[in-house]
Formats: structure tokens, sequence, C-alpha cells
């Protein structure tokens, strides 16, 4: 009984050693790859399939895309992933779902929703419904940039507790050389220079550390204020 290798295996079967004994694959089975890789590639990037194309219901997808708050030219994508089968997209439809679904993304709650999370509004809602999308997107927004501030200072605090915990155990370190008495007395005063260095510099860390930490507090104190303000 004969069984088809998968294209990998053909591919492998296929190599060649050269002189260092490397295998090579020759251009043949590159670019047979490259049509894989592409053709993969392009599928997965299709807005819809050869199926979703075929049984399209246009005014649906309007309205789903729509309520995406996408451009009303992402149409154009369907466009292009339907092309191929024959489909060409009805606009009349499309757009009459589009609005719709458009009136349902552009008000204060999922402005301030989609603020909150740190979208990027390009300009999708209409005049009459601006207003209100925008009022609920610029107090999310503030919300993101605090909470991404917030974040950021974390970041700082764990970056420099790791500091200060090396240079703890380089201070016990020198302490216990000192007490001990080791080495000469120039040595032991450069230990003792050195370890003068290092106690005030732990010092100031740990205030700075101290006063993010009243940072982070304070901002995540306005966060929680805005959050109750301006829930939807």
């Amino acid at each position: 009984m004969m069984f088809n290798l998968p294209v990998s295996q053909k591919i492998r079967d296929q190599t060649v050693p050269n002189h260092s004994g490397f295998r090579i694959i020759n251009m043949k089975n590159i670019k047979l790859l490259l049509v894989i890789f592409i053709s993969f590639f392009v599928s997965a990037c299709a807005t819809l399939n050869k199926s979703e194309c075929l049984n399209a219901d246009w005014q649906i997808i309007g309205l789903e895309d729509g309520s995406k708050g996408r451009t009303l030219t992402y149409i154009g994508q369907h466009r292009k992933a339907c092309a191929e089968h024959g489909v060409v997209p009805n606009l009349d439809l499309y757009q009459a779902g589009y609005e719709v679904g458009l009136a349902q993304f552009c008000t204060a709650e999922v402005g301030f929703a989609q603020g909150k999370r740190g979208y990027q509004y390009d300009g999708v809602c209409p005049a009459e419904l601006r207003s209100d999308f925008l009022y609920g997107y610029e107090r999310g927004r503030e919300l993101y940039l605090l909470t991404r501030e917030i974040s950021h200072i974390h970041r700082e605090i764990k970056g420099m507790d790791a500091e200060l915990e090396s240079m703890k155990s380089e201070i016990n370190e020198l302490e216990l050389k000192l007490i001990s008495k080791a080495g000469s007395p120039t040595e032991r005063l450069a230990m003792l220079q050195q370890l003068k260095e290092l106690q005030s510099y732990s010092a100031r860390l740990e205030s700075d550390i101290h006063n993010l930490e009243l940072d982070a507090a304070r901002m995540q104190g306005e966060h929680d204020v805005l959050n109750s303000q301006h829930a939807f």
C-alpha cells in the first residue's frame, strides 16, 4: 500500500548533502515552501472565505463592520477577498447595514469602553453621533492613560527593588569583611569608603521607591474616582 508523504517529508527526502556534510534544499523546493507559506498567509488574512462570500448577507456584514467601528472603506477588503471566488459585494445592502451598526458603535458607552482599552479613534462617527461617542471616549481615554502610567511606575519600582536587593547583599558582604578585619589597612579604608557610598545610594534609592509608590497610589486613587464617576 502506498502512502502520500507530507510536503515537509518530501522536501527532506529531496535534500542533498554538500561537501561539509550539511544538507542543502534545492531552489525548486525553496520555491515550493514559499508558495505554501504565501498561500497560507493570504488565506489567513482574507476577511471572508469562499463559503462566506458565496452565501454573504451583505447587510449583516455591513452591520457587523459598523458595530466594530470599522471605516466604510473596509468593504474593499471584502471585495478583494471575494473577487477570487467571483463574488462582488452589494454596496447598497452593505452600506445600509453599516449605518445601523455604526449607530450602535457611536454611543457614549462604547466610546468609554473603547477609550479605556486604548482604541485610536479615526473619525468614523457621523456628525450627529460624534459628540456622544467622544464624550465617553475622552473619559475612557483618560483612564487608559492613567492605567498605562501606573503600570509604567510599577515596572520602575520592580527594577529599583531588584537593584536595591542586590545593593543590600553587597553592603552585607562588605560589612562582614570589615568585621572580620580582612585585608590591609589601605584595603579596609577603601572598603569602608565603598560601604559609605553604597549606603548613601541605597538610602536615595529607597527614598525614590517610596516617592514612586506614593505617585502610583495617588494615580490609582484618581483612576478609581474617575472610573466611578464615568461608569456607563
